[in-house]
C-alpha cells in the first residue's frame, strides 16, 4: 500500500485525524482537522488568506484510531 492509500484510509477510519501543515524549517505549523470534523470549505478560503506568504505545505497526516 502507498503512502497515499494509507494516508487517505488514517484520515478517513480515524476517530481523530489532522493534516499536518508546516514551512521548510518547522517553525511554523498548521493543524487541519480531517475528523471528526473536516474544516468547511468556506473557512479554508479564509485560512489560505491568513497562510500568504507563511510558505506551508503538507507534511503528513496524524491520527487516533479506536
Amino acid at each position: 500500500m502507498s503512502y497515499d492509500e494509507r494516508s487517505t484510509n488514517l484520515a478517513s477510519t480515524a476517530s481523530v485525524a489532522a493534516l499536518i501543515l508546516s514551512d521548510p524549517d518547522c517553525m511554523d505549523l498548521e493543524l487541519l482537522m480531517l475528523q471528526p470534523r473536516r474544516v468547511p470549505e468556506s473557512e479554508l478560503a479564509h485560512l489560505a488568506t491568513v497562510w500568504h506568504g507563511r510558505n506551508l505545505r503538507s507534511i503528513g497526516i496524524i491520527g487516533l484510531v479506536g
